[in-house]
């Protein structure tokens, strides 16, 4: 399969991967150098601006991931959720759902449970409530 893009699950070794550490430490050191200096500038940057900088980079996340769906958000829709989502606007009562606010609650579901195992119930509900919006 040489040459030829796919998927990361038909890899030889799935999900056994290897790595070759003396490549990989140099990286790891310049990413933790990085990361210094990230939080430098946060701390000199502020919160709103930090803050504003997230809902931004989010939507981007959203609107693309969806875009590969071949799904087609609306971005101020997108944003205007994730605000409600981040807590940057007033929380207000909604009777309707849309296919902006599930992506959104999808995402931010995914970002604030990182570190918990993705299961197929996960991704059933995520599909369940993203499909009651969408048909």
């Amino acid at each position: 399969m040489s040459g030829v893009k796919h998927w990361i699950w038909q890899e030889i070794d799935y999900p056994h991967f290897r790595c070759d550490t003396q490549k990989i430490e140099p990286l790891m050191h310049e990413i933790s150098r990085k990361q210094g200096e990230l939080s430098a500038l946060s701390r000199f940057l502020g919160s709103a601006y930090l803050q504003e900088n997230q809902l931004q980079t989010l939507v981007e996340e959203i609107f693309s991931s969806s875009a590969i769906e071949g799904e087609m958000l609306n971005r101020s829709s997108v944003k205007s959720s994730l605000r409600r989502q981040l807590g940057i606007d007033p929380v207000r009562h909604f009777t309707h759902r849309d296919r902006e606010s599930s992506a959104v609650e999808i995402v931010m579901d995914a970002t604030m449970h990182h570190d918990d195992p993705l299961t197929i119930e996960t991704l059933y509900q995520n599909q369940r409530r993203y499909n009651q919006v969408s048909n």
